[in-house]
């Protein structure tokens, strides 16, 4: 049997392209239960699940993307791509400090950190093996947790 939902406060059976074609068949459990679902509830009518074109995102600089170039960036995320660079250990030490000035500060923690990553290596998405072959400074924490404070003090005021 294929996939349908029975929305009731739109009143609505939602049925899938799947379903449609299966339900074509007047010997099929699909025209069966389709039939009896509107004998029982006259009040309900039978639509076609459509697919949503996924929303795109723009960037500052006017990029446009099929989707947010951070979603999925997660702790565990950036603290893999850190490790499998050649100098990580420099980039942790400094990933843990701007983690636990993040929490000091009392400042959004994932946020802060957030920042400081996509600041730290822009080009992560994009073009990923750019860091194993070239090491790139790290970003000046000061100005960056300068920067943070701010922008904190600005939303409190």
């Amino acid at each position: 049997m294929e996939k349908y939902k029975i929305d009731f406060p739109a009143k609505k059976i939602i049925i899938t392209q799947k379903f449609e074609k299966a339900m074509q068949k007047p010997d099929s459990d699909e025209y069966a239960l389709v039939k009896q679902l509107v004998a029982d509830y006259p009040f309900l009518s039978v639509k076609k699940q459509t697919r949503r074109s996924p929303a795109s995102y723009r960037d500052k600089d006017g990029t446009k993307t099929i989707r947010h170039p951070n979603k999925n960036l997660t702790y565990k995320h950036m603290e893999s791509f850190i490790n499998a660079l050649p100098n990580h250990e420099e980039y942790m030490k400094e990933y843990v400090f701007i983690k636990g000035i993040a929490s000091k500060l009392q400042l959004q923690q994932y946020a802060l950190v957030n920042q400081w990553f996509v600041r730290q290596f822009p080009k992560f998405r994009s073009a990923p093996l750019f860091y194993v072959s070239n090491i790139v400074p790290i970003t000046d924490r000061n100005k960056f947790i300068q920067d943070a404070i701010q922008k904190k003090e600005k939303e409190a005021s």
